[in-house]
């Protein structure tokens, strides 16, 4: 049912060949006030303060968890007790999984609705979701929506497999790595990164975010529609697309109290690749919902890994075909909510610049931003097109300071 691995093989065939140093030391490191203020704007905007960028490892700025936790490290096997289907599917995508591995595991919970789609359709469409423990504020638990990358769907940002183990795509991505005269160790804490979701969702909860997964649908419940061409030229454009009705389905679930007693004017997104250019996708249509977001491993929301098309309504370049071209977006919504930026020196997939590209736009018109490029990943080679482990701690820091 969920044909992913094929997506994931073909991601690793290309990333490996951008995995080639050893990481530098310490020394080496850009100190994030020398650059920030390299690359600050003056904040004209009210909603404005001043832009920062950090070049950072991957290893940087890691947190101990609180002493209670929604999460649990567990052994697979433990995990197979209470939900044996998250462990299968987990499978799918890291083949030859053994059930002694350690995992970091977020228990949760799912509903499912029937959304809207162009033509009088209808599509069923599920959201993955937990709140924190204690006693939420008087209005509710602030909410995190969490956009799933492409291949990588929704219910596995709930279980983060630690350690180098065997598998094909881990035995791969290992001998590329060796092969270009980079280092692995047995001490590393993730394959391709996939520990850090899991990782992030336990930072939020703990925190006192409540956590909303939707599952995609494209492509077998794997991509995002908000950089299919033409999508907002269709139909009835985004607004009856079938992500457009999914987020107004998940608007009014959140109100009604679905998940819990959540404070829907105190909403926040992020997502990596897909689920990057998906969070760019809400920032724009729903700026009133949305106080900050944070945009990892991807770009403006109509990009598709270098190009972008924009919409109507922004000035991003010259007409193309009927339609506004442009591959570098010069101008955004005056209403953008702050974003943070978490991108990959070498990304092959979603090109730095895209990303750049939209950062400085949005900076340009004094919309608060800050940039975090990973220039090493966990292996010790040049930061791709992966999880990072910066992230976790990243994004819950700048959504409290949003909050």
């Amino acid at each position: 049912m969920h044909r992913v691995l094929g997506p994931i093989l073909f991601l690793v065939s290309l990333g490996a060949a951008c995995i080639p140093e050893d990481p530098p030391s310490a020394a080496d490191e850009t100190p994030l006030d020398a650059v920030a203020r390299e690359d600050a704007a003056p904040a004209t905007n009210p909603r404005s303060s001043d832009a920062g960028t950090s070049v950072v490892r991957a290893d940087a700025g890691r947190a101990a968890p609180p002493a209670a936790s929604r999460c649990s490290e567990l052994r697979l096997a433990e995990v197979r007790r209470t939900n044996d289907s998250l462990v299968n599917l987990l499978a799918t995508v890291l083949p030859a999984v053994k059930d002694d591995l350690e995992a970091l595991y977020c228990p949760f919970e799912e509903r499912s609705y029937d959304v809207p789609s162009p033509l009088g359709l209808r599509s069923r469409r599920t959201v993955y979701f937990q709140t924190p423990l204690g006693t939420p504020p008087s209005g509710g638990w602030p909410v995190v929506v969490v956009f799933q990358p492409t291949a990588y769907v929704a219910p596995l940002h709930w279980i983060g497999v630690k350690g180098v183990f065997d598998s094909p795509i881990a035995t791969t991505v290992i001998d590329r790595i060796r092969a270009s005269g980079g280092q692995v160790s047995d001490g590393e804490p993730s394959i391709l990164g996939q520990y850090y979701p899991t990782r992030m969702i336990q930072r939020l909860l703990d925190s006192g975010y409540a956590v909303l997964t939707p599952y995609a649908e494209l492509a077998d419940g794997t991509v995002w529609q908000t950089n299919v061409p033409l999508v907002d030229q269709s139909f009835g454009g985004w607004d009856d697309s079938k992500d457009g009705n999914l987020m107004e389905t998940i608007f009014a679930a959140v109100d009604r109290g679905d998940f819990g007693p959540l404070d829907g004017s105190t909403m926040f997104a992020t997502g990596m690749s897909s689920g990057g250019y998906m969070t760019s996708r809400v920032a724009l249509e729903y700026p009133e919902r949305f106080r900050a977001v944070a945009v990892q491993s991807g770009a403006w929301a109509t990009c598709l890994g270098p190009l972008c098309f924009a919409k109507s309504r922004t000035v991003l370049g010259a007409v193309y075909d009927g339609r506004q071209f442009s591959l570098y977006p010069t101008s955004m919504p005056d209403d953008h909510p702050p974003t943070l930026f978490i991108h990959g020196v070498a990304d092959f997939v979603v090109p730095l610049s895209s990303m750049e590209a939209y950062e400085n736009a949005l900076r340009a018109q004094g919309t608060e931003t800050r940039k975090v490029v990973v220039e090493h990943g966990d292996f010790g080679g040049v930061a791709s097109h992966f999880f990072f482990s910066v992230t976790p701690d990243e994004v819950v820091n700048w959504f409290d300071a949003h909050r």
